[in-house]
């Protein structure tokens, strides 16, 4: 009689990483150029959302959420009025993680 059982899965499934970056060229570039440099094994989606300022872009993050492991979002720090406010916003989603730069990305490639 033939068995149909499945086996067990070998791997473990990847998870889903969003990154979301201030613009919609130099960071958007780097970020997709380095995650192929380093041989990410996971799947990663870097976008720009259409908005520069922090807060929206954490806003983006926490409504997209629900379909990512994880959720980045890239801001430079410059002068942003409500850059507390957009980390305290971001510490309200245990997914929404803000990776800031001091005091540009671009400086820290050069």
């Amino acid at each position: 009689m033939a068995r149909f059982d499945r086996a067990k899965p070998r791997f473990k499934p990847q998870p889903t990483v969003l990154v979301i970056c201030e613009d919609t060229k130099s960071g958007k570039r780097y970020l997709e150029d380095a995650s192929l440099y380093f041989r990410v094994r996971v799947q990663v989606d870097i976008i720009h959302c259409g908005n520069t300022d922090p807060k929206g872009i954490v806003k983006e993050a926490i409504s997209r959420q629900g379909k990512f492991d994880h959720v980045f979002c890239a801001i430079d720090r410059d002068t942003h009025k409500n850059f507390d406010e957009v980390l305290n916003l971001a510490n309200t989603s245990k997914k929404v993680e803000v990776i800031v730069s001091y005091p540009c990305f671009e400086f820290w490639l050069l």
